[in-house]
């Protein structure tokens, strides 16, 4: 991180194959910090490739600012210690998670769109998916929010729309930035997965996650853990540019 601003979310869990940009100024230096606890029942082990880019190289880099970046046309995205074994009941994202993660834009691609990965392993005996931030509108059904009704936990996707919408040259549909709930799908209430997309560029995808879970009520309204797929899961989404 830039030395005297905000630095990269703490991380834990299992989180082979993610990667981390953070900026420096002035030839200041970057210090990761450990923290390893008291439990003898728990195996630890890192092995952490490092890699400097030079000043302006956005090509290699990403521009200033963002946490991860993306160069493949198509890949996964996924919250840090994302469980990518089973997503389970009691699966539970990381707190304290704000960043922005930015995509590469590639030649003759226009849009980019997200959807729940094909590659979580979800039990046959839940009805779930890799997906979920935040509460439901209803208290009884699992649904997709959108908008201002995400003020907790949230992903920021600027300029989404439905794969449909995002295909058209013009711009004549609605679209929000929010996206949050137990299902994926940019239309408020819906009760299936969808696939979001984006034609405003820089591509990019903000994570916003705060530091506790609403448990206050057995109500799926007002408690993150009520009604499975549960708002505690964070995500892990397939991502793929579209050509023009």
């Amino acid at each position: 991180h830039v030395p005297g601003a905000a630095g990269p979310p703490i991380i834990c869990g299992t989180n082979t194959g993610y990667h981390m940009i953070t900026d420096v100024v002035n030839n200041e230096c970057q210090t990761p910090n450990f923290g390893i606890g008291p439990s003898t029942s728990t195996t630890r082990k890192w092995d952490i490739k490092i890699t400097q880019y030079a000043c302006g190289d956005e090509n290699g880099g990403g521009p200033a600012g963002c946490l991860q970046y993306f160069t493949d046309t198509f890949g996964v995205v996924a919250s840090f210690g994302f469980s990518d074994t089973a997503v389970l009941a009691a699966t539970t994202h990381l707190q304290n998670q704000f960043y922005e993660t930015c995509y590469r834009r590639a030649k003759g691609y226009c849009y980019l769109c997200f959807s729940p990965s094909l590659t979580a392993t979800i039990p046959a005996a839940i009805t779930g998916n890799s997906f979920g931030l935040s509460v439901s509108a209803d208290a009884a059904t699992a649904q997709a929010s959108v908008g201002t009704t995400c003020a907790t936990d949230y992903l920021v996707i600027p300029g989404a729309a439905t794969s449909t919408n995002a295909a058209k040259t013009s711009l004549d549909y609605a679209t929000f930035s929010r996206v949050c709930g137990r299902i994926f799908n940019i239309i408020a209430g819906n009760i299936a997965t969808a696939t979001i997309c984006t034609r405003q560029s820089p591509f990019r995808l903000g994570v916003n996650i705060d530091h506790d879970e609403a448990t206050t009520s057995i109500v799926g309204t007002t408690n993150e853990q009520d009604t499975f797929p549960g708002g505690i899961v964070g995500f892990k989404l397939d991502f793929f540019q579209v050509t023009c």
